[in-house]
């Protein structure tokens, strides 16, 4: 795939991320291109979310990239391939921490 081509393929995928974000009460947005060391979205207090549209993921250098964009949010990365789902890779503290407050909100499952 050609660079603008693939380009165009991370811009849609940013797009989807924030209307699935939106569907569920968040105000998220693309950030401004050009940004120097910004995340793809934004929108979610306290996470900062990388999007990857691709059929062959990198997650070490993914993963690396929205480490160092993230500061002191939790890095996130979204990811889907073609005809898959999105998925989110997330720290293993961070995904343990959503689930201690859901068992706070509505007691262990």
């Amino acid at each position: 795939m050609g660079a603008g081509l693939s380009k165009e393929k991370g811009k849609r995928g940013e797009r989807e991320v924030c209307a699935i974000l939106k569907e569920r009460g968040y105000e998220s947005e693309r950030t401004q291109r050009g940004v120097a060391q910004a995340e793809d979205v934004t929108g979610v207090p306290g996470w900062s979310i990388e999007v990857k549209r691709t059929e062959r993921f990198a997650i070490r250098p993914s993963w690396a990239q929205a480490r160092r964009q993230a500061g002191d949010r939790v890095p996130v990365v979204a990811t889907r391939w073609n005809g898959g789902e999105w998925l989110a890779v997330v720290p293993l503290g961070a995904l343990l921490d959503l689930r201690a407050e859901v068992d706070r909100r509505y007691g262990p499952v």
